[in-house]
């Protein structure tokens, strides 16, 4: 039985990245050989999108989804990695220390929004993407 959502995924080679489409994000689920793009690579890309509705709804997109709290940050840390804050969290906690299943499960959702992003669906109306989060 399977862990839970591309938990055995592993990362791709940068390369390896383009011309892919949101279908092999989701095979990833149900294929053990499926590869992900890096997530560091796939936020430093969303991160060129800072202060327009792309870059917001993508970064809601992945907190809506994940259930986290409106609060939650996901940082990209000077000289590489991830760090996640936000709600009872008071400081920043590299993404390596958190459990494998939050992890995996980030990878899996970033990587699904990234391969969007380089699709240009974030180009015109993305309202397929638009996060209600439900009064939260």
């Amino acid at each position: 039985m399977r862990e839970g959502p591309g938990a055995h995924a592993r990362s791709q080679p940068m390369s390896a990245a383009a011309g892919r489409r949101i279908f092999d994000s989701t095979r990833s689920l149900f294929d053990y050989d499926a590869l992900l793009t890096p997530l560091e690579l796939t936020l430093r890309r969303v991160r060129d999108y800072v202060g327009t509705s792309a870059y917001s709804t993508i970064m809601n997109g992945i907190k809506t989804v994940l259930n986290l709290p409106e609060d939650t940050e996901i940082q990209l840390s000077t000289g590489g990695g991830v760090q996640v804050s936000g709600g009872p969290i008071d400081e920043p906690i590299p993404l390596e220390g958190w459990a494998d299943g939050f992890r995996l499960n980030l990878a899996w959702v970033v990587d699904f929004f990234g391969v969007a992003l380089a699709g240009d669906a974030f180009a015109g109306d993305a309202k397929c993407f638009a996060a209600d989060r439900g009064g939260r």
